[in-house]
């Protein structure tokens, strides 16, 4: 799922009352430090030096630029799409060893029969904007309906967040994306 992604156009998509929370852009940030600091990161992004507090929300579109440099940086030339899919495959990991993930996963952490149809109550954790529902097809088969995110964000870091769950978990997944628009997508899993 490799593809060209453009991230002005990602930015024209959405809202400027979008939000994201620092706790994400703090996980983003950590996975350049062996290669840049983070004011160096910012600069290339264009996002003005401050501290992100972990509860507190700044401009999601900070986040996106953000993790756009942090993936060219630690993907050795790899397509914006893929390395923004390969930083999505860490966001689980960290996400369910915070407080937030502790406090929603606990225990289930590595069962995704469980923690699957969690995935709407983190979404809503971590985002203030577009929504998530989850829909079982059957034993070990899963949709994700994903309204008010943009495709191209969709196909990069939320598929490579499922991804994550499942390596995190040692398990294979099968997953498969349709766009329904711009704005709307499904993403149909089995393991």
């Amino acid at each position: 799922m490799e593809f060209e992604l453009d991230l002005e156009r990602v930015a024209r998509m959405v809202p400027n009352t979008i939000m994201c929370k620092g706790v994400f852009i703090n996980q983003t940030l950590r996975l350049s430090q062996d290669q840049f600091d983070d004011e160096e990161i910012l600069r290339m992004a264009g996002v003005p030096l401050q501290r992100f507090v972990p509860f507190r929300d700044y401009p999601w579109i900070d986040f996106f630029r953000i993790a756009a440099v942090v993936g060219q940086v630690i993907s050795d030339g790899a397509s914006l799409s893929h390395s923004l899919r390969m930083m999505g495959r860490t966001y689980f990991s960290q996400f369910s060893e915070g407080v937030p993930g502790t406090l929603l996963f606990g225990a289930l952490a590595c069962s995704p029969d469980l923690i699957i149809p969690l995935g709407p109550k983190a979404w809503r954790m971590a985002n203030n904007f577009g929504s998530l529902r989850a829909e079982s097809m059957g034993d070990r088969h899963y949709r994700y309906h994903l309204y008010g995110q943009p495709t191209e964000v969709v196909e990069s870091i939320h598929v490579g967040v499922l991804e994550g769950v499942f390596e995190h978990c040692s398990l294979d997944v099968s997953l498969q994306l349709a766009a329904v628009d711009e704005m709307t997508s499904i993403i149909d899993f089995r393991w």
